[in-house]
């Protein structure tokens, strides 16, 4: 259904308080449209002369949004142009399940990183935690020390790569075998890229033991998710404990922090929760009646700031 005001201003019958109102209303829906048309914004993007400048200044989570709306399979060009610091976000946000990496959902990036330039991998790679990718292949594979005289027993039917340097057997020991795939086109890759850090990478998962690397992977995690506005999954879950009515109007009557001087062109909705938004719904109503800029960057902050507590909460 139309709002009543857009007929009005159409008929050059609105008043100075509708005219805001649908100011209000097309800030918002242009907040909506440029948080949810990630394809538009994608081929802007690339078409940026200054692009390669242009997208690590994107906001991390903002950056991880994009590239999922996109899709991973077509975020290629993004990806490749991205900084170390945003792919980390974007494994951040994507494969972990509360305080466990997530091998089936860390194959998908493995296989869209092993397309990058064995240069370009490797500087992505080592700008990641150094923790988290040695988990990676101590988890799937067990590495032999050639030099020790160490090698696959005879009768083993697991992928068995040979490293260029001829210092180790590297046994993929997963049974998803496009996992494996994925790890030693990315070992292969890297030694072509950075064939020291490859090795110091194969040492560490040698020798490391797999829980201790997922701990101390996990600390920095924890770490960058607070910055980026995600609490700890255990403390998100409180965002469907019930709230006592009373209590939550003495907390609207106390003095709050707001995002004052935070705009919202600056603030990107969460993809997941764009689409929904879209339409005549009440909601939309209430938030297009904010005609101040101030005023709906410190609701969108807030909004963000919720919708990520309970992306958290569900995992």
């Amino acid at each position: 259904m139309r709002p009543p005001e857009r007929d009005a201003v159409r008929w050059g019958l609105a008043s100075t308080h509708d005219a805001e109102r649908v100011v209000g209303w097309s800030r918002w829906r242009a907040w909506v449209a440029r948080s949810s048309d990630a394809r538009r914004r994608l081929d802007a993007i690339l078409a940026d002369p200054g692009a390669r400048e242009l997208v690590p200044t994107i906001p991390e989570q903002e950056f991880y949004y994009l590239v999922k709306d996109i899709g991973l399979a077509d975020a290629g060009p993004l990806l490749e142009l991205a900084s170390p610091e945003q792919v980390q976000a974007c494994l951040d946000l994507e494969i972990w399940d509360r305080d466990h990496v997530d091998a089936e959902r860390v194959q998908p990036w493995l296989e869209a990183l092993s397309a990058f330039p064995p240069a370009r991998l490797a500087r992505i790679l080592a700008g990641l935690d150094f923790e988290l990718v040695s988990l990676l292949f101590a988890r799937c594979a067990r590495v032999h020390d050639r030099s020790a005289g160490e090698e696959p027993a005879p009768e083993s039917r697991c992928p068995i790569y040979e490293t260029p340097d001829t210092f180790f057997f590297v046994e993929f020991l997963t049974q998803r075998a496009e996992l494996a795939a994925a790890l030693e086109r990315v070992l292969d890759a890297l030694y072509r890229g950075d064939p020291g850090f490859a090795q110091r990478l194969l040492l560490d998962a040698k020798w490391a033991l797999p829980s201790e690397l997922e701990e101390a992977s996990y600390r920095w995690r924890s770490g960058r998710m607070a910055d980026l506005g995600f609490c700890d999954y255990f403390d998100a879950l409180e965002v469907y404990a019930y709230l006592d009515p009373r209590q939550a109007m003495e907390r609207l009557r106390k003095p709050s922090i707001s995002r004052r001087g935070v705009s919202s062109e600056s603030i990107a909705l969460p993809v997941p929760f764009a689409e929904s938004m879209r339409g005549d719904t009440f909601l939309e109503r209430v938030l297009a009646a904010l005609d101040r800029e101030e005023e709906l960057g410190a609701v969108v902050g807030a909004l963000v700031a919720l919708f990520n507590r309970v992306l958290a909460a569900d995992r």
